[in-house]
């Protein structure tokens, strides 16, 4: 199955507690994708959420995914005509607590997910440069 072009494809993968926020993972798959001629949403590049005084790093993060979230799927129903989007994860996502809300939402909503790799493959590019390793967690730091 190709994916189409006209296929808008949001970037979704670890980015709390990796070393600085995996930017360049999602930088890298962002030009490469974007080299493919698909127009991608990377969420590093949304507009910042309205701060609250004293909010905790628990509630900047619920910020940061709550408008991640609402972005994907209002880019999916946008006006009379969807626009075809699909989560593309990238490498450590299952290790990801906002990733996996991403994907578990995607499936609800019958967004498709595809992984980086298997986009590039159905594009067929080689999966070739190289990616920082995802810091992996154990069940205790998932909760």
């Amino acid at each position: 199955m190709s994916i189409d072009k006209n296929t808008t494809l949001y970037l979704s993968g670890p980015i709390s507690g990796q070393p600085e926020e995996n930017r360049q993972a999602f930088e890298d798959a962002e030009h490469r994708l974007r080299s493919l001629g698909f127009n991608v949403i990377n969420p590093f590049h949304l507009a910042e959420p309205e701060p609250q005084d004293g909010d905790t790093s628990a509630q900047k993060w619920a910020a940061y995914l709550a408008r991640d979230i609402h972005f994907l799927v209002k880019t999916h129903q946008t006006a009379t005509t969807p626009v075809p989007v699909a989560v593309v994860i990238l490498a450590g996502w299952r290790y990801s607590k906002g990733s996996c809300l991403e994907v578990a939402v995607a499936e609800q909503f019958g967004i498709p997910v595809y992984t980086f790799g298997y986009v590039l493959a159905e594009s067929k590019q080689p999966y070739s440069f190289p990616w920082p390793k995802a810091k992996e967690t154990t069940n205790a730091d998932v909760r």
